[in-house]
């Protein structure tokens, strides 16, 4: 069984050059991706939300921004605590 298992990476890379799959990522594909497209531009709109009842305000400075694909672009939020209780919350983006 521990020889199975020992072979199954060598075994994979093989299948994939074989089949043409690979489920690694590519640097190369990353590198295209971050180039800025200049002849156009994408508008990106916010919008912020908690919960109902949280005992905090959420709000974004900008509410739409117009960026270039592959540009970086910064947005501010803000937020405030409603209540006298210290709250710690993370955010996904």
């Amino acid at each position: 069984m521990f020889a199975f298992a020992f072979a199954l990476v060598p075994l994979y890379d093989v299948f994939c050059d074989i089949t043409g799959l690979n489920g690694k990522p590519s640097l190369e594909q990353a590198e295209q991706s971050t180039q800025i497209t200049e002849n156009r531009e994408i508008g990106v709109s916010f919008t912020t939300h908690a919960q109902s009842g949280a005992p905090f305000i959420v709000k974004s400075k900008e509410y739409s921004v117009d960026v270039k694909p592959g540009a970086m672009r910064e947005v501010m939020f803000s937020a405030k605590n409603t209540s006298d209780i210290e709250i710690r919350k993370s955010t996904r983006l």
